[in-house]
């Protein structure tokens, strides 16, 4: 059951990921006038997709004897990932983004939006998990 779990929630991640790193640069060009930068924020999440999508590829595509290991240690990685990207407004400088929008986002409470954006993840993979199982 568990390792259904942690299949099912590395596609949902690749879902999402792949959604915020298509539609951030078609946002992003009109305001900020460029498509991608290397910052830390844009780049995390791009290495936690890449983590996504190696362990999907290794689950998928390998039958030696290290796979579950290989992909029990891709998953750890990836869920150690997770928090680095959401708190990575923190670590580093605005680049792109003008001050007064990274203030804003630092005076919302972190548990409301971790809570908030939890919420809908377990929701999608509720649906996910009740479409692959039981369908």
């Amino acid at each position: 059951m568990a390792d259904l779990v942690a299949l099912v929630s590395a596609e949902v991640g690749v879902v999402f990921c792949t959604v915020v790193l298509i539609t951030g640069p078609i946002w992003a060009r009109p305001v900020w006038g460029i498509w991608w930068t290397w910052d830390m924020r844009l780049t995390s999440t791009l290495v936690l997709w890449l983590i996504y999508v190696s362990y999907l590829f290794l689950r998928r595509f390998s039958s030696g004897g290290q796979t579950p290991v290989l992909a029990a240690a891709l998953a750890v990685l990836g869920a150690l990932c997770v928090p680095f990207v959401y708190f990575s407004i923190w670590f580093s400088a605005p680049s792109i983004r003008n001050r007064s929008w990274a203030e804003e986002a630092r005076s919302i409470p972190a548990c409301c939006m971790f809570c908030s954006s939890t919420g809908w993840r377990f929701r999608a993979l509720h649906f996910w998990c009740a479409g692959r199982v039981f369908v």
